[in-house]
């Protein structure tokens, strides 16, 4: 719920337009703060209730009463990240409302709802828990599917018929002359409470509930030592035959980790409720900030809940064969005879590989759009040098955008669901922007030994035209590369029986035979990293000549010129220093795969596919790491991505500003 703090001086809100109210002024970086808090909080709300929905939904192992009371909570949860937090960040950051005055009366009635519909919720799983660790005999008999029904009947319609009908009705202002000055300002959207319903309000709504639920769970944590202590004491001959009569050790978890779940949830809100009930009497003079940081506080354990239910679901099936010891045999399309054998992997294998896997994604793109729009944006940046690491950028951008996430599920679920003409496109744009990114290391290379090697001729020589023609080679000759290959499908000369037996629905892989195996790889890889290679060592060993000559001290009359000398030498040393750097670590990162590219139809494709994914994706990870090594070695990239998230790069002259520390 969002009780909002009314300001004295609204009474003065036409001042500030034609009845506008007065905005709160935040400086830029408080607001972005504000926005990525409030944002994380958000996302985490959403998708971390969303996962337990679909867990229990899915799993008919978990389709028990008190996990289809959690799944109704993570709903009332997954609603208020959705619905209710979006729109309560923007008035909380902005301290003004721009959605109107129906919107506004929903908001505040669907928020005050949520709330309340989570405390029955609560109330309804310390029932719950209540039957099962004190009363375990009777448990099955009387928390029925129908009886939990008749709960969730009653923990959504109670809260919705008192939350909509007291809002719209203003019961909940009735008395209070300060009211008509806050509807008379426009864009000002406030929970408020007089005296009377504040009282009820804490009363009935949290107060009892949550009395309830410390009494019961107080109760359920006795009857639990007890029984462990009956339990443990028992001969071993007697154990069996008296433990049905008492609670399981699961059940008793259970009701650990859901009672920890009631206390967070009884701690964040209580705050929030005190400062409903106390505000009415104080004449609503609690400051806003105080406000809202309470009503996000009490937000925020909808974030901090679902990571304990996720705790208590793992607890509950560590021992479940369908969870953790999968069947032996599953299909990527159960319902199509011709289907692939799914991999079978335990869920916790699965969520570690995905969460890998996805946080090297979002890496990927971040970093790499960071670099694209410093260069894009900053002026300075603008070099023939830089164009090319903007285009190189553009495609490890392109890479985590198209291709990474489809490889993901495939690696996973060595499964491919999106059909045949869309796995030979995923397959080109694969080969086509690991093809661009060494080709355009390549032509970095050439650009840092004219820059080293002949600086008198760099300007004349990588000129703009240069560069541009540098860029159509790096991207067409790899998509006319790609592109022709598998469509023509000329990789799979030659394999065709190989491919007609690994044939299923299901399949995306990509195949190369003993001609093309040697070739893409000679073309791809080896040529030009041998080429690369030998660039770098003559541009290292005359720039180390360079050091020596400039090392050797200048006359009086050359020193200005001189020291202009040094500083471009040193900034061309240590651009070309991190080029390499960044040479060196995709041939690292892809020369395994190439390796194996060659190897495998020679030993009639009998590499393991999970060594085959773990090369694979150890050359998407070089797109990873490129931004990691630029923020590493090249101020400017700090700088720029600092401007980034503060905003500053909004300003109307924040292009021209400069990147480059002064001496280097």
């Amino acid at each position: 719920m969002d009780p909002i703090y009314i300001p004295e001086d609204l009474s003065g809100c036409p001042k500030f337009g034609n009845k506008s109210c007065p905005p709160v002024n935040r400086s830029l970086h408080v607001r972005v703060i504000m926005y990525s808090i409030m944002t994380a909080a958000m996302f985490i709300t959403i998708f971390g209730n969303l996962v337990i929905m679909i867990s229990i939904s899915h799993f008919k192992q978990l389709h028990s009463p008190t996990n289809f009371l959690i799944l109704s909570m993570a709903t009332t949860d997954f609603l208020l990240g959705f619905v209710i937090m979006p729109y309560s960040m923007v008035r909380s950051v902005e301290s003004c409302w721009y959605f109107g005055d129906g919107f506004c009366k929903f908001h505040a009635s669907f928020d005050m709802m949520l709330s309340l519909t989570s405390i029955f919720h609560l109330c309804s799983i310390a029932i719950d828990r209540f039957y099962a660790v004190c009363y375990p005999l009777h448990y099955a008999t009387t928390m029925t599917t129908s009886m939990i029904k008749r709960l969730l009947a009653f923990c959504w319609s109670a809260p919705a018929l008192f939350s909509f009908s007291l809002v719209l009705s203003e019961a909940n202002v009735a008395g209070m002359q300060s009211y008509e000055i806050l509807v008379a300002c426009f864009h000002f959207c406030a929970l408020t409470f007089n005296k009377f319903w504040g009282t009820i309000l804490f009363t009935t709504c949290f107060f009892t509930p949550g009395s309830i639920m410390v009494g019961i769970y107080g109760k359920i944590f006795l009857v639990s030592k007890r029984h462990a202590q009956v339990i443990s004491n028992m001969p071993e001959n007697t154990k069996v035959e008296v433990k049905k009569n008492l609670s399981k050790k699961k059940d008793r978890k259970a009701a650990k980790t859901l009672g920890i779940v009631m206390g967070v949830f009884l701690a964040c809100w209580l705050p929030c409720f005190l400062a409903v009930l106390i505000d009415p009497y104080l004449d609503y003079s609690t400051p806003i900030i105080v406000l809202d940081l309470l009503v996000w506080l009490g937000k925020e354990r909808s974030t901090v809940i679902l990571q304990k239910i996720k705790s208590t679901h793992r607890t509950k099936t560590m021992n479940s064969p369908e969870l953790w010891n999968p069947p032996e045999v599953q299909f990527c399309f159960a319902l199509v005879n011709n289907s692939c054998p799914r991999n079978v992997r335990s869920v916790l294998s699965v969520c570690a590989m995905y969460v890998v896997m996805t946080g090297a994604i979002v890496m990927t793109m971040l970093g790499n759009l960071v670099v694209i729009i410093s260069i894009a944006h900053f002026k300075q940046l603008q070099s023939p040098t830089n164009f090319l690491i903007l285009s190189m950028a553009t495609t490890d951008f392109l890479l985590s955008c198209v291709v990474m996430p489809f490889s993901m599920v495939r690696s996973i679920d060595s499964c491919w669901y999106f059909g045949d003409l869309f796995c030979k496109v995923h397959s080109c744009c694969d080969i086509m922007l690991c093809t661009t990114s060494i080709f355009h290391l390549c032509f970095i290379s050439v650009d840092r030994y004219y820059a080293v090697c002949d600086p008198l001729h760099y300007v004349t020589k990588i000129t703009i035209p240069v560069i541009e023609v540098f860029l159509l080679i790096s991207w067409s000759i790899p998509i006319f590369f790609a592109f022709g290959l598998v469509f023509s499908e000329l990789n799979i000369v030659g394999a065709e029986d190989f491919v007609a037996a690994i044939d299923c629905t299901g399949l995306c892989v990509l195949i190369f035979n003993k001609l093309w195996g040697v070739l893409a790889s000679f073309i791809a890889c080896f040529l030009p990293g041998t080429v690369m290679v030998g660039i770098y060592i003559h541009i290292f060993s005359v720039a180390r000549k360079h050091t020596k000559q400039i090392g050797m001290g200048p006359t009086r009359k050359h020193v200005g010129s001189e020291n202009k000398m040094k500083v471009s030498s040193k900034r061309e040393s240590k651009a070309t220093k991190t080029l390499s750097i960044v040479m060196g670590v995709f041939v690292l990162c892809w020369l395994p795969f190439f390796i194996l590219t060659i190897t495998d139809p020679f030993i009639n494709f009998t590499t393991p596919e999970d060594l085959y994914n773990v090369f694979l994706w150890l050359g998407y990870f070089n797109s990873t790491f490129n931004p990691i090594i630029y923020g590493m070695f090249y101020p400017w990239f700090r700088k720029a991505l600092r401007m980034i998230v503060t905003g500053t790069i909004f300003h109307p002259d924040s292009s021209t500003l400069s990147l480059y520390p002064a001496d280097t």
